[in-house]
């Protein structure tokens, strides 16, 4: 069966605790053939994904060394073809280790950092529909300036990581970055990317509770 050549790439952590709701998704989309792909063609997807989180590009840390200490130094890499029927199985399932987290304070586990990309403008079409984007995180406290806001060396690393992954991508024979509209139902190549200098608040990550403290009257 062919599909749509439109995947959709989740890079998971895990946090350290255990529990399955404690899991951190980014979810990214990759235009590709539309049949016929074998699994080394998703191992460049997972990759690609592998260094935006683990590459020192040479002038800056890997931006995992600025994740918090509290997820694993592992990751899963899931990919599903969206010309599939739901729910979808995976046609895709790759791990990648060996990175190193930081080791400050981690902050609370719902603070996030929303990188964002989108498709060149076009005449007569909802700009809003031809963007994308993710939160990272979670993060150690060393992500912050003296005013809360994340500092200028993690925007930098996140830019770089968006930059290198545009030119991986670029690269590549089979695959092409992509912004997926669900709205639209069509997949657009990224063009532009951005992350800006506030936090974002991700409250489906905070942390599931392991201990309580109570008193009845």
């Amino acid at each position: 069966m062919s599909g749509s050549g439109v995947y959709v790439a989740q890079n998971v952590f895990y946090g350290k605790s255990g529990l399955i709701e404690d899991r951190y998704i980014n979810t990214w989309h990759f235009s590709g053939p539309t049949q016929g792909v074998g699994e080394g063609q998703f191992d460049n997807i997972r990759d690609m994904l592998k260094d935006f989180y683990t590459k020192d590009n040479g002038v800056w840390s890997p931006l995992c060394q600025k994740m918090s200490f509290q997820i694993q130094t592992w990751a899963d890499v899931i990919i599903y073809d969206l010309g599939m029927p739901k729910p979808r199985v995976p046609l895709y399932i790759g791990r990648y280790s060996g990175f190193q987290t930081g080791q400050s304070l981690a902050m609370p586990a719902e603070v996030a950092l929303c990188f964002s990309f989108e498709a060149e403008k076009v005449s007569g079409q909802v700009q809003s529909r031809r963007r994308n984007r993710v939160y990272l995180g979670p993060f150690n406290y060393d992500v912050t300036d003296n005013a809360g806001r994340p500092t200028s060396e993690l925007m930098t690393m996140v830019y770089d990581s968006g930059m290198a992954l545009k030119a991986a991508a670029d690269a590549s024979i089979d695959w092409e970055w992509s912004v997926w509209s669900p709205t639209n139902e069509e997949d657009y190549e990224v063009s532009h990317i951005w992350v800006d200098n506030a936090f974002d608040t991700q409250r489906r990550r905070g942390l599931a509770p392991t201990t309580r403290l109570q008193h009845t009257f």
